[in-house]
């Protein structure tokens, strides 16, 4: 077996692996499983059960990761999402099952990568800058909080990075082949999904996610208001890729596509957030313009109205009290920006955190780091000392003014690379780099109320910044060939 060969060949990025490689990749994984193998067996009459049902366990996850990536990566956001619910995930100390796994699949695709001597930094360089000065941050703030301003919470707060680690995943499975077809099915799948069980929640007022993804829009209007975090912005995704299939109808576009978005508009109906419905309306517009010019851009918007206006009526002959809530919530948006205790809750949010950043520039309060007392509109919450809504404000808040650059530096490698791929993307590719363009828009509007640069949102930002790079690559293959 030739193990320097497996180093000295690389392959040419965007290329498949040689047969030669892959030969002695398999010949590898075939010694590696028979010493397992063989080391399980020696010691399996001294180890526990637990860890006799863990080890193997372990074994096939590291080789499914390797394996089929992208699957993986669409299991941990379906579990970060509770598009699988809460209840049926175990969680493991700090960390829950989702994240473990996110970071146990980053080091398999890393191994399948070191061990095909594929090239690591190449998928990586669009947005090695923004990843590196994040990680910067990260340390930094780490030192200062153990050294000097220890806090319990350092741990818990690593958790809202680890979605992130979606990105590299997707950056590396794009060099070997096309994952694009992979990338938009599974988005499309976690979009309907997560926008059947926002609905079904609402409208039968029954439970399926856990935690509080469920409370009443207006506290009295009797409907259920379901969150549905970074998935959210998927549904946003599946909307404008939908759309451009109509706008210009490829294959399979008029099948299904009518029915499809009027689920996903109705998941979208059902998160009751003004402001997450206002930023997808213009990431709609958006999209449709990138796709096909600003004509698109406005037929898109006359079509949104129409499906809007068809989802109202449906709801109102189904039930009644839905159309009410959606439409009252709709038109107390005025009424919130003057007085509404949520408003007023994320302003007073944010001057503390602008006292806190005034107090401590280079440092923050550091991660975990608390700056105020609770100040709810509904109630107390966990962490509620050191959670903030606005995301813009939280990285300089947690790291210091330094650090809040850092989602800018990501948004910019994003339009670099959108600009390459919708340069020499044609067709549904163009459609789903259009799409992609317009989701993307959404969260970074929504993150001044919401902290979508933190936690789930992460996840969203990092599939979309994987998708696009894939989209790039995709395009780059057709004009070579």
């Amino acid at each position: 077996m030739n193990l320097h060969g497996i180093a000295s060949r690389p392959p040419t990025p965007g290329q498949p692996v040689s047969g030669g490689n892959r030969r002695d990749l398999n010949a590898l994984s075939v010694a590696i499983v028979l010493v397992l193998a063989l080391l399980f067996g020696l010691a399996t009459p001294v180890l526990p059960p637990a860890l006799l049902f863990a080890a193997p366990l372990g074994v096939l996850l590291l080789y499914a990761g390797a394996r089929w990536p992208l699957l993986g990566v669409f299991f941990t956001l379906a579990l970060a999402f509770e598009v699988i619910p809460s209840q049926l995930v175990p969680s493991a100390g700090s960390f829950k099952a989702h994240e473990l796994l996110m970071m146990y699949l980053l080091g398999a695709v890393v191994l399948r990568a070191w061990l095909e001597g594929t090239p690591l930094l190449t998928p990586l360089r669009p947005y090695l800058l923004p990843l590196l000065y994040l990680v910067a941050c990260i340390a930094a703030s780490s030192v200062y909080v153990h050294f000097f301003s220890p806090n319990p919470f350092l741990l818990t707060s690593y958790r809202v990075f680890v979605p992130l680690f979606v990105l590299p995943v997707i950056l590396i499975s794009s060099q070997a082949r096309d994952c694009t077809p992979t990338l938009v099915r599974g988005m499309l799948v976690i979009a309907l999904a997560m926008a059947c069980i926002a609905m079904l929640q609402s409208m039968l007022d029954i439970r399926i996610m856990g935690g509080a993804r469920m409370d009443s829009p207006e506290g009295d209007s009797g409907v259920a208001r379901s969150f549905t975090g970074g998935a959210t912005y998927v549904i946003g995704f599946g909307i404008y890729y939908m759309v451009n299939g109509l706008v210009r109808s490829f294959e399979g576009a008029r099948v299904w596509y009518p029915l499809g978005l009027l689920i996903l508009a109705g998941g979208l109906a059902m998160t009751f957030g003004r402001g997450v419905w206002v930023a997808t309306g213009l990431g709609l517009i958006v999209s449709a313009a990138l796709y096909r010019g600003w004509r698109a851009g406005l037929l898109a918007g006359v079509l949104a109205g129409l499906m809007l206006a068809l989802l109202l009526t449906g709801l109102w002959v189904v039930r009644p009290r839905t159309a009410e809530a959606v439409v009252d919530r709709a038109l107390s948006t005025a009424n919130e920006l003057e007085s509404g205790g949520s408003f007023g809750w994320r302003q007073a949010e944010n001057s503390y955190a602008l006292k806190a950043i005034a107090a401590r520039p280079w440092t923050g309060v550091g991660l975990g780091g608390e700056y105020k007392q609770t100040t709810a509109s509904r109630g107390h919450f966990l962490n509620e000392t050191y959670y903030i809504h606005n995301a813009y404000l939280a990285y300089p808040l947690r790291m210091g003014v330094h650090a809040t650059v850092v989602p800018f530096l990501f948004m910019l490698a994003f339009a670099v690379v959108s600009y390459r791929s919708l340069r020499l993307a044609q067709g549904r590719l163009r459609a789903i780099s259009a799409a992609l363009a317009g989701a993307f828009l959404v969260p970074c509007i929504t993150s001044y109320t919401q902290p979508e640069w933190m936690g789930q949102g992460l996840g969203a930002f990092g599939l979309f910044m994987g998708a696009q790079y894939a989209v790039w690559q995709a395009a780059l293959r057709e004009r070579s060939t």
